[in-house]
């Protein structure tokens, strides 16, 4: 558990009004134990604010995102934790479970503060099963915890929601970490069917497939570099990169081909990245 972590966060990002009364809730966690999260926890949202931390886009604490939190957030994760740390016979799946979509996002988040258990394993394998694109999010997006306490099949099923979800590939964090054949075969099998039911593929498949390629990755990579579609065309890009770390030596010209004529900013700037880092 990362009570300091959490407690400097807050202290860091809440201001005074905020921190007096997370100390005030945090007094009364002490007297009353894990009743008093029970009865109070769905006020935080009012007592301490929705508001967004104001963070760099790329930093992380314990694997997760700090911009993605709110400052209900954090206050819920200190408070999380320190009833944790006491032993206390809190079921935070009930409380997970009764509790409305602010409340649950609450929980989800604090989750990166707390041990990887079977609690957390089961809290996320209930988010995935929820239709509600926000509490998914708070669940699986800006954060590495899926991918480090989730089994394949679990981990591979949030990793074709997010596609399903259209989420964006960056947002995914250390799932290249977790790449395999199997789930290079599934992506490219969803590409197939969005494409057949004439709907676009999630753009982050291939980049995803490139790091633990199946057949047909290579190809699907060669013809997406020319792709029309802007984001298609980056993370294939992406994608032609990892491959060409990986011995496919052949991309590189294709590479040099499409830099020349590429026209957005920003695929032609990842190229150009891909090119000088491997003629060094």
């Amino acid at each position: 558990m990362s009570i300091e972590i959490i407690s400097q966060l807050c202290d860091e990002h809440l201001n005074g009004e905020q921190k007096e009364t997370l100390k005030a809730m945090g007094a009364r966690l002490e007297k009353d134990g894990a009743s008093y999260l029970e009865i109070h926890f769905a006020s935080l949202p009012r007592k301490i604010g929705r508001s967004f931390v104001e963070a760099e886009a790329e930093a992380k604490v314990n694997g997760l995102r700090l911009a993605s939190m709110r400052h209900c957030d954090l206050a819920a994760s200190e408070l999380l934790v320190r009833n944790a740390e006491h032993g206390s016979s809190l079921d935070l799946f009930q409380l997970y479970d009764q509790g409305d979509a602010l409340e649950r996002r609450m929980i989800l988040k604090a989750l990166n503060f707390l041990p990887g258990d079977a609690t957390s394993i089961r809290l996320l394998q209930e988010a995935h099963r929820t239709n509600d694109e926000e509490i998914f999010r708070a669940a699986y997006a800006d954060t590495a915890l899926p991918a480090a306490i989730l089994d394949n099949d679990d981990f591979y099923r949030g990793v074709l929601k997010s596609a399903f979800m259209n989420l964006e590939y960056d947002r995914l964090l250390d799932v290249a970490k977790r790449a395999t054949e199997e789930l290079s075969e599934m992506l490219l099998e969803f590409m197939s069917e969005r494409e057949a039911a004439g709907r676009k593929p999630w753009p982050g498949s291939l980049e995803l497939a490139s790091h633990a390629p199946s057949p047909g990755v290579l190809g699907r990579v060669a013809g997406d570099i020319q792709h029309g579609d802007d984001a298609r065309r980056l993370h294939a890009v992406r994608g032609a990169g990892n491959l060409i770390r990986q011995g496919n030596e052949f991309l590189v010209a294709q590479l040099k081909a499409q830099g020349q004529q590429e026209r957005n900013a920003q695929v032609k700037s990842e190229i150009a990245n891909i090119l000088s880092t491997i003629s060094k």
